[in-house]
Order: C-alpha cells, then structure tokens, then sequence
C-alpha cells in the first residue's frame, strides 16, 4: 500500500506577490519631457528627447524645487536604466515648504 501527501508550503496565492510578479514584466518607456531616475547617476533628470528605436535618451539634470534644467544635457543613456521619478508625500511637503520658506 502507497500512501501520498500533497503540502502546499510556500505556494503563493496571495494577489499582491502575483501583481509584484507582473509589474516586475512591465519595461518602463520614458517620454519626452517625464521627470526620471537613473539607475546609473544621483539626482532627477528631465526627459529631454528619445532615440527612433526608443533605444536612448538624451537627459538633463533638473531642480524640482526651482523647476529648471540644470548643466549640460547627457546623451545616448539606455531607456532601460531609468525609472519614473516618483515622489512621495513627505517629499513633496518638505519640497512645498521649502518653496514657500525661499521667497520670504
């Protein structure tokens, strides 16, 4: 006589590892214009123009808080390495103070 058990550790079925999973497939497409991150290089950059094949992008680096370019524009940097440049509460409330302390 055989017996057979079947346990399901570490079988995820929980939706949030699954949309992790899917998000993870998603390729980020910068455009023209969009705020990004470099995976490569420190700051935040403005999206300047996009390469035919959408391959490379030429960025620049930009100061969110007096929202202008700033340097030189930095060319041909892979599509792949960048992100969206996302900003989160707290950052945004320190930023919108700040504004608000500079012009006094």
């Amino acid at each position: 006589m055989m017996a057979v058990w079947f346990e399901f550790h570490g079988v995820a079925i929980h939706s949030g590892l699954w949309e992790t999973v899917r998000m993870a497939n998603k390729q980020f497409v910068p455009v023209s214009g969009q705020l990004v991150v470099s995976l490569h290089k420190r700051g935040v950059f403005k999206v300047l123009a996009i390469s035919h094949g959408g391959q490379t992008v030429a960025i620049q680096s930009f100061n969110i808080s007096k929202q202008q370019l700033l340097g030189q524009p930095i060319e041909d940097i892979p599509s792949d390495t960048l992100l969206p440049f996302e900003e989160d509460a707290s950052q945004s409330a320190a930023r919108i103070a700040r504004e608000a302390t500079e012009g006094k």
